[in-house]
């Protein structure tokens, strides 16, 4: 693996806004790929590891904490993948070769965008703090085999939350009412 990163943290605005970014590029040689296949009973499932070749993974990401007003907090992320293989070689039991198909496959689990938002609201109540809360979390689709199949292949989606949480001043009691995957 050839592996290169350049990133930065920081706090601006006497602290109100703290972020840490990075960009990177990978490239992957001599890389091996599990391959599952039919098989008779009662196994059903056969994996196979193949020499596949290369791949290359580049990208960047920024997370952060912004403080908007005294009471007002937001959470941020997005990232950004470009995965690709450059060489996929595999043998081809019509030909009796070994070929390359590259431009047929894609590096599993590698969604080409992500992102985060999430807003807080926090003020004191009784002895202690009620925090209210929203988010919204976004992934792009995904390849879960090298293989593409529209049937079982991760297609975008968005989730979003939310809460209400009272937490004590002494940090011992919290109470709260939680929403997740409020879309679906």
């Amino acid at each position: 693996v050839d592996s290169y990163e350049l990133g930065m943290k920081a706090s601006l605005f006497g602290k109100r806004l703290t972020f840490s970014t990075a960009i990177f590029d990978q490239e992957y040689k001599n890389q091996q790929v599990t391959t599952q296949f039919p098989a008779p009973p009662p196994s059903l499932v056969a994996s196979v590891v193949d020499n596949v070749g290369k791949s290359r993974i580049r990208g960047f990401e920024l997370e952060g904490i912004a403080l908007l007003a005294e009471s007002l907090t937001a959470r941020f992320s997005t990232s950004y993948l470009d995965a690709e293989f450059l060489e996929y070689f595999t043998y081809d039991p019509v030909s009796g070769t070994t070929i390359d198909v590259a431009d047929l496959r894609k590096l599993q689990n590698t969604p080409e965008w992500m992102g985060f938002l999430g807003l807080t609201y926090r003020v004191p109540l009784g002895a202690g703090a009620l925090a209210i809360s929203g988010s919204a979390a976004y992934r792009d689709g995904v390849n879960f085999f090298e293989t593409p199949s529209p049937i079982i292949d991760q297609e975008a989606y968005t989730l979003y939350d939310a809460s209400v949480v009272w937490t004590s001043d002494s940090d011992a009691w919290r109470l709260g009412v939680y929403g997740r995957n409020l879309g679906d």
